[in-house]
């Protein structure tokens, strides 16, 4: 839905909107432009025999519905991968990370688990609260631009959580080769958002090698 009212962040796939001035017709208004992000995934319908997503050869936009002439500028279209998995994707108990008082085979907590990234260049300026980056942490130069002042945008994974209850947890995670040897301290940095979030309420963790389960 394109409706005015219908464009709000956290509903119809809309993730973050921003608020630009332009000159139209001759006088400064402000133009928004929301972002959106469609799981492939969540689909509604499909056609022909198509059973997966490892031959996709042509891709088609619909615009329908439209009662007047409408223009729509689209700033930017991709695909957009992550390294990151949903730990427990199907809710199932035999995956569900709880706390042991809960038993050995807890029922699944119904919870529902969204990763994202949040950076700077695109949610420095997110409101309620923008993005910063980290304490102690610099942004990387791009030696690529002879403009040495050009630095790499600068981005942390987001999980949100919605609908969890007490004793559960929901994670994601990455296969990854490293050698940690070297290494004798793990530093990670963690900001919480929530409407009824209070100290204790939540708690981060951090697993490392091989998972059995």
């Amino acid at each position: 839905m394109l409706r005015p009212q219908d464009l709000l962040i956290g509903s119809n796939y809309i993730v973050d909107e921003h608020t630009t001035q332009a000159v139209v017709l001759n006088r400064i208004k402000d133009v928004k432009w929301f972002k959106l992000r469609i799981p492939v995934r969540d689909f509604e319908s499909k056609y022909g025999n198509i059973y997966d997503f490892k031959s996709i050869r042509f891709m088609r936009l619909f615009l329908t519905n439209f009662s007047d002439t409408t223009v729509l500028r689209f700033a930017q279209m991709q695909f957009v991968k992550s390294d990151w998995r949903q730990y427990n994707p199907e809710n199932s108990s035999q995956w569900t990370i709880a706390d042991p008082n809960l038993g050995l085979n807890p029922p699944a907590d119904q919870s529902n688990l969204e990763i994202a990234n949040v950076n700077t260049e695109e949610n420095g300026k997110r409101t309620p609260i923008p993005y910063f980056v980290p304490p102690n942490i610099n942004r990387q130069v791009d030696y690529s631009n002879n403009n040495l002042d050009v630095q790499l945008n600068e981005r942390s994974l987001s999980l949100k959580i919605k609908n969890l209850k007490d004793g559960y947890g929901r994670a994601a995670f990455k296969n990854a080769s490293y050698d940690l040897r070297p290494y004798g301290n793990i530093e990670f940095f963690v900001h919480a958002e929530g409407e009824t979030l209070h100290d204790d309420h939540a708690h981060a963790f951090i697993r490392l090698g091989t998972d059995d389960q």
